[in-house]
């Protein structure tokens, strides 16, 4: 039986970024080769992004939220790579729990360090 993961996440970006950060989305589901997913489930599982309609300030936030499959773990956080790789300024953070509540972790992302583990937290 499959596990389950909720995760919870946002990036931080400029709103000239927001068309490229879309298209990288695009391309992700295009690269999918590499993990246990069809284009239907990565289609899917890329329906948990959330992009502003208005900006309120200087920053954009774009939102992920979707309870997953532990196996589409590693395509997500491929989408966060990608969507940081855009620029040096852009910056992601994915919350991450299971659904047994044994495990809890907040990833961080940049372009510099893809993924650093900021938080992890064994109940």
């Amino acid at each position: 039986m499959a596990k389950y993961l909720s995760l919870r996440g946002w990036i931080e970006c400029d709103e000239q970024d927001l068309e490229e950060i879309k298209q990288k989305l695009i391309e992700s589901q295009e690269n999918i080769e590499k993990y246990p997913l069809d284009f239907e489930q990565a289609e899917y599982y890329s329906k948990g992004w959330r992009f502003p309609e208005n900006n309120i300030g200087w920053s954009s936030y774009i939102f992920y939220g979707a309870d997953i499959k532990n196996y589409a773990l590693d395509y997500i956080i491929f989408q966060f790579e990608n969507i940081t790789d855009v620029n040096e300024e852009i910056i992601g953070y994915l919350f991450i729990s299971d659904d047994e509540g044994e495990e809890s972790k907040v990833l961080k992302f940049n372009k510099q360090s893809y993924k650093t583990d900021v938080l992890d937290i064994l109940e």
